[in-house]
């Protein structure tokens, strides 16, 4: 998976679902790349979206962490 991609349901998000949306984030280096990182910088961005981060080991908590 590459940050176009993130960027791409990032987007996709936004565009379908009216109002506020809180999103569940593990601290993959896809999401930390600098082109996601300018998305979520944006003021229209930051109004709409709240990341949750997942603790820096739950496994019980991401299920694909043992994929």
């Amino acid at each position: 998976m590459k940050g176009a991609t993130i960027i791409r349901f990032l987007k996709t998000l936004l565009r379908y679902w009216p109002g506020k949306l809180r999103v569940i984030w593990d601290n993959a280096p896809v999401h930390r790349c600098r082109e996601v990182r300018d998305l979520l910088s944006r003021p229209e961005v930051q109004d709409r979206l709240r990341l949750e981060p997942l603790p820096p080991y739950a496994p019980e908590l991401n299920p694909a962490e043992a994929l």
